[in-house]
């Protein structure tokens, strides 16, 4: 158990992005309660609460990185002109030797042209376009991906939620019997074996009870880190509790 503290705690340090031993001091701290997670999740959520997670986030940038490259590629097809004002037109103008309509076209002919290379460049525009395909397919799988994670954990949560209050039902069962089998014994009617069953019963109750509201606690953790930790939990929490 404190094995499995210790990874937990390093999981807690690396997603608020700091260094494992940075939150050793949590095991100092005085015990408190665990907040209990709300029994239901939002019925909507805005799309950017997607954006918040990273891989989202990264093939959302991949995406425009790639259609930048598609108006470079776009861009190799005009001309490209290299002028040297500093010796052409500039000098030329100023001692009045050559026009500024001859600089020009002497210029223009030696420019940088398109023309023989357009084999070359639609390449390339198709390479590029053909990349930005790809990224956008790959950004639509991330968000499928991503959503079915989050339609997972959303299951759980809500599955957990049954589990606890079914759980809780069971354990006010056993503490009842518990009661009365325990009154029994003090008026003779019954053994302490009897007592001893009850208890032995309450307890399993009991302990099948902290699992499943850990289980849930959990759930609710996976389904906030799900979301990038684009979902406020305690706001959430408690529109939740006004609405039950």
């Amino acid at each position: 158990m404190q094995s499995a503290v210790q990874h937990q705690l390093s999981l807690i340090a690396v997603y608020s992005g700091r260094t494992p031993e940075s939150v050793d001091s949590l095991l100092l701290t005085a015990a408190r309660e665990i907040p209990v997670p709300a029994q239901s999740v939002p019925q909507t959520l805005p799309s950017e609460a997607l954006l918040q997670r990273p891989d989202v986030r990264t093939a959302y940038a991949t995406v425009e990185q790639r259609a930048a490259e598609v108006g470079v590629s776009n861009a190799q097809r005009y001309p490209q002109f290299k002028l040297n004002l500093a010796d052409g037109l500039l000098a030329s103008s100023y001692l009045g030797l050559p026009t500024l309509t001859d600089n020009l076209f002497s210029a223009a002919l030696s420019a940088t042209s398109p023309i023989f290379n357009a084999g070359r460049i639609t390449a390339n525009i198709d390479a590029s376009e053909s990349r930005m395909r790809e990224s956008q397919l790959g950004l639509q799988q991330t968000m499928l991906q991503a959503l079915k994670e989050i339609e997972d954990n959303r299951s759980d949560l809500v599955s957990g939620a049954v589990q606890v209050q079914r759980l809780g039902g069971a354990l006010d069962a056993s503490s009842q019997a518990l009661r009365l089998s325990t009154e029994l014994y003090k008026g003779g009617a019954s053994s302490f074996l009897d007592v001893l069953a009850a208890q032995e019963a309450y307890l399993l109750d009991s302990e099948s009870l902290n699992q499943a509201k850990r289980e849930h606690a959990l759930s609710a953790v996976a389904l906030y880190r799900s979301l990038g930790g684009g979902w406020d939990v305690p706001e959430t929490a408690t529109a939740l509790s006004a609405n039950n």
